[in-house]
């Protein structure tokens, strides 16, 4: 019960689930909402980029990512290479208007 670490991570949790909470009548969970901020805010051309800005391992990234390109969030345009552009869809950012108040 002493570890800062482990209290940390469970108050992480705690509010984690309370923002979830909030957020799941939208169909999105608080790491969802922080991923669109960033996309609509920057409109990153690479995952690797937007990985980068927000500290997020590429891997759990990309799974976030495929889960709101089915949720019809987001969606990605292929340009020049191997580079991908991430945008909002209409539905993304109006998902977004409607949980800044949440938020």
């Amino acid at each position: 019960g002493r570890c800062v670490a482990a209290r940390t991570l469970r108050a992480a949790r705690v509010v984690t689930r309370q923002y979830d909470q909030a957020l799941s009548e939208h169909g999105i969970t608080i790491t969802q909402f922080t991923l669109m901020v960033a996309i609509g805010r920057h409109n990153p051309d690479s995952l690797t980029k937007l990985a980068d800005g927000l500290d997020i391992e590429r891997s759990t990234l990309s799974r976030n990512i495929a889960k709101l390109k089915s949720g019809g969030f987001v969606e990605t345009t292929s340009s020049a290479g191997r580079a991908q552009e991430l945008n909002l869809t209409p539905k993304g950012r109006d998902t977004l208007k409607a949980v800044y108040p949440k938020w």
